[in-house]
């Protein structure tokens, strides 16, 4: 590729310090900035997601694991009343209940391709609301909750400030934001689309950013 597509083919991001100022501008995959976002895909990865995460382990007792006895408890005609069987019927107390639900998973498979396009569409339309940020780095950050409850405020909304970083380097940031409600830390392995989409702002470190691109293949 020559240096004339290589600069058609990409663009510029404004790189941030944590304090919210304006540090340097990174080039960037012109894709990463541009790119058709399908609501009904990302809504099919989320919902392939959440399913992923369902334990599925609720379950009620049929007729066969009622332990009641199976006598018959009246006579099948000349009571007057409607004939039945067992008390382990549905319509008796403690007895079992009809279609109850039962130990199965919930998981649906969902192609790769489909998984992929739908975290890159996250990613840019993070990028075009202005939820996503890249920070240049984490580094420099004290290891404390009182310093990350002042750095977070100025990104905080409603909906919660995620924070994306190598989680090797940055052990003792998870532990200072552990307390924080609306700081939430995220390895770059981890990112995944529901978390994208379900936080008010998103900060990713620029060594991240090029993890992600590398990862995601972005052209």
């Amino acid at each position: 590729m020559s240096e004339e597509e290589k600069k058609i083919s990409t663009s510029k991001m404004d790189v941030y310090s944590l304090d919210g100022r304006m540090v340097e501008k990174i080039v960037v995959p012109k894709t990463l900035l541009e790119m058709n976002v399908d609501t009904n895909l990302l809504h099919q990865v989320i919902r392939w997601q959440l399913a992923k995460r369902r334990s599925g382990n609720h379950q009620t007792k049929n007729r066969s694991q009622i332990n009641l006895s199976t006598k018959k408890i009246m006579k099948q005609k000349g009571s007057g009343r409607a004939r039945h069987c067992t008390k382990a019927a549905n319509i008796f107390r403690g007895g079992a209940k009809v279609f109850g639900p039962v130990t199965r998973s919930h998981e649906f498979d969902l192609n790769k391709k489909v998984r992929l396009l739908g975290l890159k569409m996250a990613i840019n339309q993070a990028i075009k609301t202005n939820v996503l940020y890249v920070i240049d780095s984490f580094d420099y950050a004290e290891p404390k909750t009182k310093f990350w409850a002042k750095n977070c405020t100025p990104w905080h909304n409603h909906n919660g400030c995620l924070l994306i970083g190598d989680i090797e380097k940055n052990t003792k940031i998870i532990q200072a934001t552990n307390n924080i409600d609306y700081c939430n830390f995220l390895d770059t392995a981890g990112l995944n689309v529901y978390d994208v989409v379900n936080h008010g702002t998103v900060l990713i470190t620029k060594d991240a950013l090029y993890n992600v691109i590398e990862r995601l293949n972005y052209e």
